[in-house]
């Protein structure tokens, strides 16, 4: 397994950290395989203004509420 930094958006969060995808998966791969929840590992969650609500070195995070997800390699 191979570790992917991304930023998820909910309506309400901004949340930044790492999800475990198979070696050469893509994230929409990941994404597909998923059921209910995403496994973030080392998460920081912001509220959309930027502060930082917590630190946690795990979170779940309900599928549905899932607005954008994306790499941070791939972010500018």
């Amino acid at each position: 397994m191979e570790t992917t930094r991304v930023v998820i958006l909910t309506a309400n969060h901004r949340i930044e950290g790492e999800i475990s995808v198979g070696a050469g998966a893509r994230i929409t791969d990941y994404l597909v395989a998923s059921k209910s929840f995403i496994g973030v590992t080392d998460a920081v969650v912001c509220d959309l203004d930027g502060h930082v609500r917590f630190r946690t070195s795990f979170l779940n995070v309900g599928r549905d509420q899932v607005h954008l997800l994306a790499a941070v390699e791939f972010l500018k």
